[in-house]
């Protein structure tokens, strides 16, 4: 296809280095586009985008303002140093999200017939939030004569050049399977928060296929997008883009690779003052994180320290004695409610083991469910509750759910201060490992103080109650757990914990305490 520049168009801009064509194609739809021009030794680059690229796209009839100040400095950094993983991290709503979709989509353009990315930790939620969500905005917005097919049966977002981004859950072995059987040429791993970092090295074995820009023909980059409101400094992201370590030990493979950019929400002009002053007024924890887009470290008064917590972390557990998944429940799955917690702990020979964390925000029929398929995926006996705090409207929840999954309901004894501190004990001395890395987890430990400040809000550690209520199920002996003797009931089978009930799992009734405890 032929063009011609405008009339004295170029005459104009002689001096510059970017040139602007206006065409228009011969095609039946007539469509208008406009073209840019990069050359090699340009200082700035279309956003995310090499600087050696022809980039041509519809953009006529966008409805948003530009982008703002910050933005336009992580483009240009990018831009600069086109690194292999990029990082977005800082405040909420600060257009994270955004961005990164803005820039999947320019990559899905320029490359015809390529393949992208956009994971997040449960399926529903990148349907919901994600795909119906940000990604139709950013078409609209950026994009508002771009042909994108959405077909929500099979997650995939086509466009009329032959590209696709594929949205994914990584919430189950049969979703991780189905992403190893593909290539992509940009991924794109949202709230990463949530993400374990056992399956970031999986879903980066993906970055592999082989794109050409359409115009230049050049190999375009893989690349791989990662962002979170930043949670504690021994998340894996922390660890590995702004201390340049391997959350598997050891340095990185290349440093040149990693780019970390903060944006917050004091950058985006569109938010409202009344949405600032309610995340400045936030207790010191959730500003850091929600605020100021800041990595925390341990707090003082915490009652677990991180160095504890890796010293005697495990990549597998021995046979365990008894497993349970002990839930705390949360009433509500909205933006300001507390987080459900869901844990799964086990004990062998005196030693604690926690196994997994589906904790997170959501409703009851959420937790329910979440709670009912870890107890089948890691054959749990049964899954422990709090009596005190609804432990009959748990137990019926759960049911509900599933009638043949047994409940066991465990009086809480003290407030959580006192029930936690012996949990936090056995970490010090060497009785408490965890399989892996749980970094939601893991960040609340090191980051709840029983005894804030005077000032300071307290918060109520979901993931902390889980895990406590579920160590005591285990470890009975230990840390003095005092089980209901009400019956249990599962449907119509009646259940009580006794040292004879076979849960599927054997007894405490041989067991024996090791190391002193």
């Amino acid at each position: 296809m032929s063009s011609a520049p405008l009339s004295g168009f170029a005459s104009t801009i002689a001096d510059q280095k970017q040139k602007r064509v206006v065409e228009t194609s011969t095609i039946a739809d007539q469509k208008q586009k406009r073209v840019v021009e990069t050359s090699l030794s340009a200082p700035v680059a279309p956003p995310f985008v090499s600087k050696s690229t022809l980039v041509e796209l519809d953009v006529t009839g966008s409805k948003v303002p530009d982008w703002n100040r910050r933005q336009l400095e992580v483009w240009d950094t990018i831009a600069e140093k086109e690194p292999r993983h990029v990082l977005l991290y800082g405040g909420s709503r600060s257009g994270k999200t955004y961005m990164i979709l803005f820039s999947l989509l320019l990559r899905a353009v320029l490359a015809p017939r390529s393949s992208h990315l956009v994971a997040r930790l449960h399926h529903n939620a990148v349907r919901k939030t994600i795909m119906q969500g940000t990604f139709l905005q950013v078409v609209r917005d950026r994009f508002p004569r771009l042909g994108v097919q959405v077909n929500l049966s099979d997650s995939v977002a086509r466009l009329s050049n032959g590209s696709e981004i594929h949205f994914s859950g990584l919430d189950s072995e049969e979703r991780v399977e189905k992403l190893l059987g593909m290539e992509f040429t940009s991924i794109y791993l949202n709230e990463c928060s949530q993400i374990p970092w056992g399956v970031v090295p999986i879903i980066r074995s993906r970055l592999a296929q082989r794109s050409n820009y359409r115009q230049s023909g050049q190999r375009m980059p893989v690349r791989m997008f990662y962002d979170l409101n930043p949670s504690g400094s021994r998340h894996w992201t922390a660890q590995e883009f702004l201390l340049a370590k391997s959350p598997s030990g050891g340095v990185l493979l290349n440093r040149d690779w990693y780019l970390a950019c903060q944006v917050n929400p004091t950058d985006n002009p569109l938010l409202s003052p009344d949405y600032l002053a309610e995340l400045d007024a936030m207790d010191l924890r959730r500003r850091a994180r929600f605020l100021l887009g800041e990595f925390i470290d341990d707090v003082p008064g915490a009652l677990w320290r991180s160095e504890d917590i890796d010293r005697n972390r495990v990549l597998e557990p021995p046979v365990l004695d008894r497993l349970c998944v002990s839930v705390d429940p949360s009433l509500s799955g909205a933006d300001t409610s507390d987080e459900a917690g869901i844990v799964a702990v086990g004990a062998s020979s005196g030693q604690l083991f926690v196994v997994a964390d589906e904790s997170g925000r959501m409703g009851p029929a959420e937790w329910a469910k979440r709670a009912v398929d870890l107890f089948w995926s890691v054959g749990a006996g049964c899954i422990v509750a709090e009596k005190n705090q609804g432990g009959e409207m748990v137990r019926l929840t759960l049911n509900s759910v599933d009638a043949r999954v047994p409940v066991v309901l465990v009086d809480a004894i003290g407030d959580k201060a006192s029930r936690a501190v012996p949990v936090a004990n056995l970490y010090r001395r060497g009785f408490a490992h965890h399989v892996g890395r749980f970094d939601g987890l893991e960040d609340e430990m090191v980051s709840w103080d029983p005894d804030p400040p005077r000032g300071s809000r307290r918060w109520s550690p979901g993931r902390i109650d889980a895990l406590v209520h579920g160590a005591r199920f285990a470890l009975p002996h230990v840390l003095g757990a005092k089980v209901s003797d009400d019956p249990v009931l599962s449907g119509s089978v009646e259940r009580r914990l006794d040292s004879s009930l076979d849960f599927g799992v054997p007894t405490f009734r041989d067991w024996t305490p090791k190391g002193g405890l």
